[in-house]
C-alpha cells in the first residue's frame, strides 16, 4: 500500500509504502483433505516505517466432507 502526503502530513511523518510478500503451496493429502502452509513477509507494518518487519506463518487445512 501506497500512503498518501496527505497522511504523512497529518497523522505519521514516518509513514512509508508497506509491502507482502507471500508463498503457499496447497497439498492435497487424500481427495478429501488439502493442507496448505503458508509464509507472509511484510515490510514496514501498518506503513511505519519505524516499525520492525513481520513474518506470519499459518497452516490451513481444508476437509471436504
Amino acid at each position: 500500500s501506497i500512503l498518501s502526503s496527505q497522511y504523512r502530513d497529518n497523522v505519521s511523518p514516518l509513514a512509508d509504502p508497506e509491502t507482502v510478500y507471500e508463498l503457499y503451496y496447497a497439498a492435497k493429502l487424500t481427495p478429501w483433505c488439502t493442507i496448505t502452509p503458508d509464509i507472509q513477509f511484510i515490510s514496514n507494518p501498518g506503513g511505519d516505517k519505524g516499525t520492525r518487519d513481520a513474518v506470519v506463518a499459518a497452516l490451513r487445512i481444508k476437509i471436504t466432507f
